[in-house]
């Protein structure tokens, strides 16, 4: 990574090439490639919607984590006190 990656806090998209960002609230996710044989693994940036894209469409309880998972996501405080 460069020192102007890091400010931005965007990376290049493995899906599509276009820049995504990875701070918060950004279109970004990182995702991490594990091999069950072995020590090591790979990571890249790639865009929510690219990512979820490209998923296999009979695996549609997948696609959704992609687009929230590290969401904020409304307390469980908050979500009763909108129904009053």
């Amino acid at each position: 990574m460069r020192v102007a990656d890091l400010q931005e806090f965007s990376w290049p998209c493995g899906c599509c090439g276009q820049r995504t960002v990875l701070s918060p609230g950004g279109d970004g996710v990182t995702v991490e490639v594990r091999s069950s044989e072995g020590p090591g693994c790979a990571s890249f940036a790639a865009h929510r919607s690219c990512l979820a894209g490209r998923l296999n469409p009979d695996f549609n309880d997948n696609r959704a984590p992609v687009n929230t998972v590290g969401r904020e996501q409304p307390t469980p405080s908050a979500i009763g006190s909108e129904s009053s």
